[in-house]
């Protein structure tokens, strides 16, 4: 079979890894597999090295509206489409599963949308985010399956008209199970990240932008140092945002009590340094750095969202709190931090449960999916 996968760009981020993983496991079966995308993106060069998948960039696909660049994108996307003649087009994020929609309906070929998340809160949404959640709403129509990456998502999308009857699927994502086989103690983690090897170490890995509440993280720390002085923090992560993370930091006093890492290759590492993880999301579709802090035996303390609930309240190793509430997350970490006994339960309950959400089985569930399809398309 041959898919044609088509992605905005290759951050490091949850829908990013998802396409990535799933592009090799399809690749590695022999299907025949091309990745659309621009040249951006930490990622890109990982999927490059990828044996049996062809990459094509679009230097015109852009995330923000740009009504010329988005029309040369589509013309380039519905031209690479008639070249590689794929049997579905498997689209991912807002911008590139619009255009990719259109492209697919216009040549006759069957297309899948993965939602990974609505990407803005929608009690609260800018005129951008409004334009971009109607033209959602049409793209749907365009879809012949839509795909959400957990079942909270797909009753947050049915309220918002983005679920349409009888052809919707849910496909979890998962975490690679391979890189947690066999990570470094809590102390050899700290040492080689120049972190203390004793007190308290929390941590959240997150893109820096409205939705992820990385503010709210550094609100919650200054809390929790308040209790106990000699806690530290760390941010996996940047973003358009990080210059206003830093202000609040240093607002508050928190500069050696916080430490802004960046984007980093070695999360596996990073996890293994935490007594509690921490993820203040206004929404989050899956929340796959969830389920690798739980493959690390890290506890989490998480909002209440979508794939959130899912995850902690399946395997119960964690703590649910409100979306923006400060106090509440404050209070559970601080909590965890003063309960080792119920740390280290939550720990090894996590690492038990979490096994199910694995990328093998996404890939497996994905490939039923094509299959329904392309014999529907007949």
């Amino acid at each position: 079979m041959k898919i044609a996968l088509i992605i905005t760009e290759l951050q490091l981020g949850g829908a990013q890894r998802i396409v990535i993983e799933l592009a090799t496991r399809l690749a590695q079966s022999n299907w025949e597999v091309c990745v659309i995308t621009n040249e951006r993106g930490l990622l890109l060069q990982d999927l490059r090295l990828i044996r049996g998948v062809e990459v094509i960039t679009v230097a015109t696909l852009r995330r923000k509206i740009t009504p010329l660049k988005d029309l040369l994108a589509l013309v380039r996307i519905i031209s690479l489409l008639s070249n590689f003649k794929p049997d579905i087009v498997h689209t991912h994020t807002p911008k590139a599963g619009l255009l990719g929609r259109v492209a697919a309906r216009w040549l006759h070929i069957p297309c899948i949308h993965t939602v990974h998340g609505l990407g803005c809160d929608v009690a609260a949404m800018s005129l951008v985010e409004k334009v971009y959640l109607t033209c959602e709403r049409l793209a749907v129509k365009l879809s012949t399956v839509q795909v959400m990456v957990s079942e909270g998502l797909r009753k947050t999308c049915v309220e918002h008209g983005l679920a349409p009857n009888g052809r919707v699927r849910v496909v979890s994502g998962g975490f690679d199970a391979r890189q947690f086989a066999k990570l470094p103690t809590r102390s050899q983690a700290r040492v080689a990240l120049g972190l203390p090897a004793e007190g308290v170490v929390i941590g959240t890995v997150s893109c820096m932008k409205p939705g992820k509440r990385v503010g709210d993280f550094v609100e919650v720390c200054q809390r929790v140092r308040s209790a106990i002085p000699e806690m530290t923090a760390v941010v996996v992560g940047d973003g358009e945002l990080r210059p206003e993370i830093q202000r609040a930091i240093d607002r508050q006093g928190l500069a050696e009590s916080i430490r802004l890492l960046g984007w980093r290759r070695d999360v596996p590492t990073i996890m293994a340094t935490l007594d509690v993880f921490v993820l203040m999301s206004a929404h989050e579709g899956l929340g796959l750095v969830v389920l690798e802090a739980m493959a690390a035996g890290v506890p989490v303390v998480a909002t209440r969202v979508d794939g959130c609930i899912e995850i902690i309240e399946e395997t119960r190793a964690g703590i649910l709190i409100d979306r923006g509430d400060i106090e509440g997350g404050a209070a559970a970490v601080t909590g965890l931090l003063a309960d080792r006994g119920r740390r280290e339960q939550m720990g090894r309950r996590a690492r038990k449960e979490v096994a199910r959400w694995n990328f093998d089985s996404m890939c497996e569930r994905y490939k039923e999916v094509y299959w329904e399809v392309c014999d529907a398309d007949r």
